[in-house]
């Protein structure tokens, strides 16, 4: 999560490789961790969506990829928390041809 968030100290933010490892390492931990982040499952998909409209096209194709896999990880709470905007932004994605 350090890799996602500005750096307390100076207020830098991350830089967009390190923002992207950070999204990678999320989507493993989803996929292997069992129950160990549902404690952190708000936060870990607040801080996933806050990338969704990034400038960088490989961060917002890495949120691409999180979004069914946080949704698989936690479905009741994928559901009735943040399915309307992880939706909004797939079809708001799938009407721009040059996502």
């Amino acid at each position: 999560m350090r890799g996602l968030n500005r750096d307390p100290r100076t207020g830098a933010a991350p830089s967009p490789e390190a923002i992207h490892g950070s999204l990678l390492a999320l989507a493993e931990l989803l996929q292997h961790t069992g129950e160990f982040l549902l404690a952190r499952y708000k936060e870990v998909v607040e801080t996933v969506l806050r990338y969704k409209d990034s400038k960088e096209k490989l961060i917002r194709r890495a949120v691409i990829v999180l979004l069914p896999r946080m949704a698989t990880f936690s479905p009741e709470r994928f559901t009735s928390d943040y399915l309307s905007r992880g939706l909004g932004h797939l079809i708001g994605v799938l009407r721009n041809p040059a996502e």
